[in-house]
């Protein structure tokens, strides 16, 4: 993926909006409370300040940053109980969009039983309609086969 094509993309979804995974989210999060979380943080630890620089940047490209309550709910669930990051959360949720699809109709398609609830919504959610920014390699050929536009994190450590 080069530079134009994620330039091409960005001004393509500027106005509707990008969807980020989980573990970016959580990214996002952490980093937020304070960038020197990142590397004590279970979930973050593989990450560097200047992934979270990265996605803070991109996602700032962008008039809405979409999630789905599946992506919420494993956000939270992950976060722990730090009182600190919930807040955190709390904020991050208030400055999002929130799309919501019954997990009933999600459950319906052909590639629920080897994705799972929360990649599934996302395939859902996003196809035709939002760019979706992940770090998980396995999802993200799944919604380029899906014909669902994404960016990998690897991307946008290259540009």
């Amino acid at each position: 993926m080069n530079d134009q094509y994620v330039v091409r993309l960005v001004h393509k979804y500027r106005k509707k909006g990008l969807l980020i995974d989980t573990n970016l989210a959580l990214l996002y999060v952490v980093g937020s409370l304070n960038t020197l979380k990142i590397k004590e943080h279970k979930r973050t630890c593989n990450y560097t300040i200047d992934d979270f620089d990265r996605v803070i940047r991109f996602a700032g490209l962008f008039d809405k940053v979409i999630v789905t309550p599946h992506i919420l709910t494993e956000m939270s669930n992950l976060l722990g109980k730090s009182s600190e990051l919930q807040n955190i959360l709390s904020g991050f949720i208030r400055s999002s969009i929130e799309i919501f699809k019954p997990s009933i109709s999600v459950t319906r398609t052909s590639r629920f039983a080897s994705m799972g609830l929360t990649d599934s919504a996302i395939l859902s959610i996003a196809k035709n309609k939002f760019l979706v920014l992940t770090d998980d390699m396995p999802l993200a050929a799944i919604l380029v086969n899906a014909s669902v536009e994404t960016v990998v994190l690897e991307s946008l450590r290259r540009i």
